[in-house]
């Protein structure tokens, strides 16, 4: 979110207004890939690394 917020702000708009939110998972797995490029794994990879870098152990 805070290393691309345009992608971030894109990413939600196209969540909100995808036309099927019946099946949510998918919608989420195809806009994630559409927008970051990101599998669900590679996000959480992503996540992880964005933590570790931001609260670093002390």
């Amino acid at each position: 979110m805070q290393r691309d917020p345009e992608k971030f702000a894109l990413w939600l708009t196209k969540l909100k207004t995808a036309e099927d939110l019946t099946n949510n998972l998918s919608t989420q797995r195809k806009i994630l890939k559409e927008v970051w490029g990101w599998s669900f794994g590679k996000a959480d990879e992503e996540w992880e690394a964005w933590v570790r870098e931001t609260y670093p152990i002390k």
